[in-house]
């Protein structure tokens, strides 16, 4: 609404998109078009090499084995990723990272970049919702490389909100690594 000498008057209606433009200017909305088209083109290629590889036969162990190694590979090359960038002081190295990746933010990413094995990617959401994809529960002796060690735990500050099966941390295992301790002196 605004003011006029004659008293209250509505606002003219938009006549659509070219109202738009006019307000945003021609090369926003353009800006705007070609970041919804790079991101469809880039889905659309997702899929299509997705629908390429339902032909694989995933059930094999040989492939199994293999998924599982390429997986453990792939993680090692985010060792040394920052965990969040509000945890790292301004102006440090760290902080001026690229990229940030959490637990189940890594889990996320390694799929992804694995995506054309998997046949699937993630979606963004937390360690509860990746609990949820995988339906096998092994004891720590039926462990392989590769498989993910859900944490689950009880928040003790009342601000942080509970999680579904109170999943707070997801890890990969990458096998047992037999330590001997220490002679005593």
């Amino acid at each position: 609404f605004f003011q006029a000498e004659d008293g209250i008057r509505d606002q003219p209606r938009s006549r659509g998109l070219g109202d738009v433009q006019k307000r945003q200017g021609k090369g926003k909305l353009q800006k705007m078009f070609e970041k919804f088209r790079n991101i469809r083109m880039h889905q659309l290629k997702v899929q299509k090499e997705l629908d390429v590889m339902e032909k694989v036969d995933r059930s094999s162990k040989e492939f199994r084995d293999l998924l599982r190694t390429k997986f453990i590979e792939t993680a090692r090359k985010y060792y040394g990723v920052p965990y969040a960038k509000k945890f790292h002081k301004p102006g440090s190295e760290l902080r001026k990272s690229k990229l940030f990746l959490d637990c189940c933010g890594l889990i996320r990413q390694i799929v992804y970049d694995l995506r054309k094995d998997f046949g699937f990617v993630l979606q963004r959401y937390n360690q509860a919702y990746q609990h949820d994809m995988l339906p096998v529960k092994l004891k720590f002796e039926e462990m392989k490389p590769g498989d993910l060690i859900f944490y689950s735990g009880t928040y003790l500050d009342k601000r942080c909100i509970r999680q579904k099966h109170d999943l707070v941390h997801v890890e990969i295992y990458i096998g047992c690594l037999l330590y001997t301790s220490p002679s005593p002196r």
